[in-house]
């Protein structure tokens, strides 16, 4: 089994350097502003770090009401993405959206879809 790990890196390692570092740094760039963008302005989640110095480009939090997140969450389910919870007790009131390299564009243009419906649909 280690030896699948370590070939599977391998070919995890070869893709991303096929890809370079500048294109990844800007396409997870690109995915953070547009989750953000759409958090900024939405009525039911808030970004839970206010200090755009200090937010991740590769988990992006936002804050809501414990029902709020958990139909959200569901929603996204539907559309075959998973999206994840906060930690201990902010367990029910956070979403954690992952960012890294082979979550697509699309996967979040799909995403910021669905937070602009659930603004929407209030």
């Amino acid at each position: 089994m280690c030896n699948l790990g370590i070939y599977l890196l391998g070919k995890v390692a070869e893709d991303m350097n096929r890809k370079t570092v500048a294109v990844i740094r800007t396409e997870t760039n690109y995915k953070a502003a547009l989750i953000y963008q759409k958090l900024i302005t939405h009525q039911k989640f808030k970004v839970a770090v206010s200090d755009k110095n200090f937010q991740s480009q590769t988990v992006i939090v936002a804050e809501g009401k414990p029902e709020d997140i958990k139909k959200f969450i569901e929603i996204c389910k539907k559309e075959h993405i998973i999206i994840g919870t906060g930690y201990g007790k902010f367990k029910d009131t956070q979403l954690r959206i992952a960012n890294f390299p082979t979550h697509s564009k699309e996967v979040f243009e799909k995403v910021a879809d669905l937070l602009e419906n659930f603004n929407n649909n209030i």
